[in-house]
């Protein structure tokens, strides 16, 4: 756990390693910070998909990779055993869920209450 009460997560393996939540974003109380998965530019038939669509699409993104939990995240459970998603994990949510907010890096993320993440994927939806 970081010293600022979060938990920092990875924005994106590639770039950033393990811990670094380059973001510039801690979430607090109940929510979690999501980066969603990044809407393709062009379709499989090589047709140029509008910036104006793939933001709305982006904000209808239902699956991301979980940047950041704040402490209080997920402490709602009664069963101390059951699966929780940790940092890093692609998760599944509900749509239009949260609000985008653009990072210090220029990415956007979602921030999310805890109880709009409705699974935890275990393969890579694209």
């Amino acid at each position: 756990m970081a010293e600022d009460g979060g938990m920092n997560g990875e924005a994106n393996e590639a770039e950033n390693g393990p811990g670094d939540n380059s973001s510039g974003i801690t979430p607090t109380r109940y929510c979690v910070l999501i980066q969603p998965d990044p809407e393709p530019d062009i379709t499989k038939g090589g047709i140029m998909i509008p910036i104006q669509y793939r933001e709305q699409k982006q904000a209808a993104a239902v699956t991301g990779r979980v940047i950041d939990i704040a402490d209080e995240a997920f402490s709602f459970v009664a069963n101390p055993a059951a699966r929780r998603p940790s940092i890093g994990d692609r998760v599944a949510f509900t749509k239009y869920a949260g609000s985008v907010i653009m990072g210090a890096d220029g990415q956007p993320y979602k921030l999310m209450n805890d109880e709009d993440i409705s699974g935890i994927l275990s393969f890579d939806p694209k």
